[in-house]
């Protein structure tokens, strides 16, 4: 009952400052704006069975970053495709309308050999050939792009060094994610082309950089200014005294008000994650629970950043102290958090070739050189970074990893929205993150912020 009258007093606090109903407000009309989204199929079938045809001809494993945006996974993979033995001869639909992901397709595919020496050999194995091509078409890191229902070869020449194989593919639980689609605003009336792209993307588009980035960002600036007044306003003249008189311990008081503020933030969060979510489900049809996860994860980010304003504000009571010396701090992690990923880069083996081609990418080409591995393990170039670097793994080590959270969070949201396989979380970004460590850390930084500011309202005379 105690707990539950602080937590009025919390709330009635957030009302007062009338930035309650703003957040509320602004968390409706996410909501009711989410609910006039359009998703329309726009896709070319056939360039569709070029990618589900791609891991034919290369591994997606190495795709590295690229894997991280749907749009440039699909780049790559076509570009792969091309490069590749197989060619996508003639598509067509046998149940449902063409160029739609829901269709039933019958694919023409035809394997050139290098030479007829290399088709003749081929093709004294065909059961080896046909098992590759049905477990590898459309194999998108163990998840299923289209699902092969029937594969046979049709015609054979050695002398002309080619195969031709018949599949008959159904739609799986990928292809409509995964299929182009037009985005559009207002039940259709405001178009947005440049938003195109697969179901998928756009969708994580929405919920990572709109809600989850710029929306979390914003909600928690504006969550830490209204909890920064709960702290000092308790510790007002009049106010702290009626408090103390009553059969309550003072870290305990301070924790209630601290779990209260939580409690606020966390039904905020709540309604305006659950809503979007809710809303995009209905329209796109893609029921990804996923994104779902973000309302603990920002919470838990709040968690960290309402124990620096606890603290600074049981030390100054004052609000605007608070604000601003949390704000400061939680700039610093941005800052720590950024150096530290790209210093991981910097020693991993797919970060060291993702920024190779991002530095040899703006030279012409004549003038690329290609990339060399040198031999190294991960821990072998950590140990050869300087001291401003191992400076900065220290600070991040003993420091909570708000970076990490996010970069958990989109990770999350790509192999449960993009790939609906959980199970390709690690390998989705080439920067090793624990979640373990990462909400140990933290946790641990809750704790210590939080005793601090329990000892110091506890020896303090009001």
């Amino acid at each position: 009952m105690k707990f539950l009258a602080i937590l009025r007093d919390s709330l009635l606090e957030a009302i007062d400052l009338k930035v309650f109903y703003v957040m509320v407000g602004l968390s409706a009309f996410l909501i009711l704006l989410a609910l006039t989204v359009t998703f329309t199929p726009a896709g070319d079938a056939k360039e569709f069975m070029e990618i589900a045809a791609a891991p034919l001809s290369a591994n997606p494993e190495e795709a590295g970053l690229e894997l991280q945006n749907p749009n440039r996974m699909f780049a790559w993979l076509l570009s792969r495709f091309a490069k590749g033995g197989y060619a996508v001869v003639r598509v067509e639909a046998v149940q449902g309308a063409e160029d739609h992901p829901d269709s039933h397709y019958r694919v023409l595919l035809q394997r050139t050999f290098l030479n007829a020496k290399a088709a003749t050999k081929a093709l004294n194995n065909t059961d080896e050939l046909l098992r590759r091509v049905r477990e590898g078409f459309g194999n998108l890191l163990g998840s299923r792009i289209v699902e092969v229902t029937d594969a046979r070869i049709v015609s054979r020449s050695s002398a002309a060094s080619t195969l031709d194989f018949e599949l008959t593919t159904a739609p799986s639980r990928l292809t409509k994610r995964l299929w182009k689609h037009k985005f559009s605003l207002l039940f259709g009336l405001v178009p947005l082309p440049f938003l195109s792209g697969p179901l998928a993307g756009q969708l994580l588009n929405i919920e990572y950089t709109l809600v989850n980035f710029l929306g979390a960002t914003i909600a928690l600036l504006v969550s830490v200014v209204i909890t920064a007044f709960f702290i000092p306003n308790m510790l007002r003249k009049g106010t702290i005294d009626l408090l103390l008189v009553k059969p309550i311990r003072r870290p305990t008081l301070l924790l209630y008000k601290y779990v209260g503020g939580l409690t606020f933030i966390f039904l905020n969060t709540a309604l305006a994650v659950g809503g979007v979510w809710l809303a995009l489900s209905l329209r796109s049809g893609v029921w990804a629970p996923g994104f779902l996860m973000s309302i603990p994860i920002i919470t838990f980010y709040f968690a960290i950043l309402y124990s620096l304003s606890t603290l600074f504000g049981v030390l100054t009571r004052s609000p605007v102290a608070a604000i601003l010396l949390t704000c400061l701090f939680w700039f610093f992690l941005f800052i720590l958090g950024t150096v530290y990923s790209y210093f991981e880069l910097e020693v991993t083996d797919q970060g060291r070739q993702a920024l190779h081609e991002a530095w040899e990418s703006s030279k012409p080409k004549d003038l690329r050189l290609p990339y060399e591995d040198d031999g190294l393990t991960p821990d072998e170039r950590r140990a050869r970074q300087g001291w401003f670097k191992q400076g900065v793994r220290r600070l991040h080590f003993i420091l909570p990893r708000t970076g990490e959270l996010g970069q958990l969070t989109l990770r999350y949201l790509l192999s449960d929205l993009v790939y609906d396989n959980p199970a390709l979380e690690r390998r989705l970004d080439p920067t090793p993150v624990s979640w373990t460590e990462t909400l140990t850390v933290s946790g641990l930084f809750i704790a210590v912020m939080l005793g601090l500011a329990c000892w110091r309202f506890s020896t303090k005379d009001y």
